[in-house]
């Protein structure tokens, strides 16, 4: 019986952070479109609003520094901030599954 009660719980923090996840994929997702397209005013912009969805304040806080390096003009960007964001990211990711 306890087993099962464990493995009900391990499910149940599955599906939790299967939940969770998502957004975050999304948000690389996004980032990946800016990346391959180059950054423009409507990219950089869906990667604000999937950044914001996380309420994270690492991502958020590394994103903005990366926002920051981003020169619409010159379709340019640091590629080091960019990895960093992306690395915040897949690190909490990688903590859920941990």
């Amino acid at each position: 019986k306890s087993v099962l009660s464990g493995t009900r719980n391990e499910l149940t923090t599955l599906q939790t952070n299967t939940t969770i996840v998502k957004p975050y994929l999304d948000a690389i997702d996004a980032i990946e479109k800016m990346l391959s397209e180059g950054p423009n005013a409507g990219n950089v912009s869906n990667v604000d609003s999937k950044i914001s969805l996380l309420k994270d304040s690492e991502v958020s806080n590394q994103w903005a520094k990366t926002k920051a390096g981003i020169d619409l003009e010159k379709a340019s960007w640091s590629g080091s901030d960019v990895s960093a964001t992306v690395t915040f990211i897949t690190s909490y990711i990688r903590s859920l599954i941990d």
